[in-house]
């Protein structure tokens, strides 16, 4: 299983850097070198189970642990690979990509996603797995990240059911999409920190407009000013 995990690390840092490629290559290292160990494993469980039968908890929970992990990076490379698929429609005219189906996939591949990094969480807790695993994902800045990951994943879930209303729709849509920054929190989530204007027509980007903060106070302070100096048309008497 040391080969599976190494392998398994090197498809995190691979995904974690955008190189799906060899995410991939390295994902399906780890499948291989696992399904190795666990064929091997059965053989080897009775020796253990004299020596030290904690041990063999601890090896059950690192094999679920490696199996969860590998399914979680499965389907975050789906996801990903669907999610361009989106991006891409967008300047396809021929409009070709089902928005409805592909919704239904995102949504099922972030909820397999989210179920499985709970597992992970539980399995890495109270000294469930073998020491030397638990040292390494301490110091591990991916593991550190999932609490944040599975709020992403939340916040995801939420988005691919708007996918069918925004780009499959047979109408000009205007979409505003706020970015905000929730390490410094507001009344309304966080600190905002940009916002995206996006105008699509039957699920084709026609145009986009990125505004700061700043850029909008300026526009606000001189549309005032400009109503402050227009005077109001006066009746004439005929």
């Amino acid at each position: 299983q040391f080969l599976s995990l190494r392998s398994l690390e090197a498809s995190v840092n691979h995904l974690s850097d955008g190189n799906i490629q060899l995410s991939v290559k390295k994902l399906s290292a780890s499948m291989k070198y696992g399904q190795i160990g666990d064929s091997a494993y059965p053989y080897l469980k009775p020796f253990i189970d004299l020596v030290d039968p904690s041990l063999s908890a601890r090896i059950n929970n690192l094999n679920s642990f490696a199996s969860y992990t590998r399914s979680t990076l499965e389907n975050l490379q789906q996801t990903y690979n669907l999610a361009e698929k989106v991006l891409l429609s967008l300047g396809d005219t021929k409009g070709s990509l089902n928005y409805k189906d592909t919704s239904l996939a995102l949504h099922s591949n972030l909820s397999q996603i989210y179920e499985n990094l709970n597992q992970v969480k539980v399995l890495s807790s109270s000294n469930k797995l073998p020491r030397f695993l638990e040292e390494r994902l301490k110091s591990s800045q991916a593991y550190t990240k999932l609490p944040l990951l599975e709020d992403q994943v939340l916040q995801f879930i939420k988005i691919t059911d708007l996918i069918p209303a925004f780009l499959g729709d047979y109408k000009t849509n205007n979409i505003l999409v706020l970015l905000q920054n929730d390490h410094f929190l507001r009344s309304n989530g966080g600190e905002l920190q940009s916002l995206f204007l996006i105008t699509l027509d039957q699920g084709h980007l026609i145009s986009k407009q990125n505004y700061l903060p700043s850029s909008l106070d300026l526009l606000y302070v001189s549309t005032a000013s400009a109503k402050k100096k227009t005077t109001n048309p006066r009746a004439v008497d005929l």
